[in-house]
């Protein structure tokens, strides 16, 4: 595994690129140790996350703990170190269920946005269907509108080909077209941080 991502940073790296967002979160692969072994052979940054996906792998011993915990938790890696490492978390990950929202979630995105205030980290969301009611807590709790990225616009179960219609009667996968209208929020712009269309309110 190592010698592929090794080579596909090279590759990423030879067409210009220098930094990598990993938003594996606790519990889902976040493996601090491989990161820096990758960053320091292929001198491209990798950004390592703070938080978690959705509940069904968020393991006991976190889902036992309440918000200020978590909240304590995100701004510790943040600002100290992830796990027993001194490698810094540089954004928080939140996730949720693809049918439901559930309460453990929520309490991790309302975690998150307490961290960001305190920290100015920015917040990557996972999920689409739940789009309103991610930017809705995360606002309610105080976090910057522009340093949240919500992830997997481009999802083909989002599409929506009357929606979706640009000024042109041409479909867009663009957040513009796809979240603005459906939930009731303003435009986003493009951040680009990965391959896939994410986006924030700026």
């Amino acid at each position: 595994m190592f010698e592929k991502i090794y080579n596909d940073l090279l590759d990423f790296k030879a067409v210009g690129g220098g930094t990598v967002v990993d938003v594996s979160g606790i519990g889902i692969g976040r493996d601090i140790e491989f990161y820096v072994c990758l960053s320091r052979y292929t001198k491209v940054n990798i950004v390592a996350c703070t938080g978690f996906w959705a509940e069904r792998k968020i393991l006991p011993y976190f889902a036992e703990r309440g918000i200020d915990y978590h909240t304590e938790l995100f701004v510790k890696e943040l600002t100290q170190g992830m796990g027993t490492t001194t490698v810094k978390a540089g954004v928080i990950k939140v996730g949720n269920s693809g049918d439901r929202f559930t309460r453990l979630e929520e309490m991790t995105y309302r975690a998150a946005a307490r961290a960001s205030r305190r920290t100015g980290a920015a917040i990557v969301t996972h999920g689409t269907q739940f789009a309103k009611k991610q930017a809705e807590i995360l606002l309610e709790e105080g976090a910057d509108p522009t340093r949240v990225i919500i992830s997997h616009l481009d999802a083909a179960y989002d599409l929506d080909l009357e929606r979706d219609k640009d000024s042109h009667g041409k479909v867009s996968t663009s957040a513009t077209t796809t979240l603005a209208p459906r939930d009731g929020l303003r435009p986003p712009t493009p951040c680009r941080m990965r391959k896939e269309s994410n986006w924030c309110w700026k």
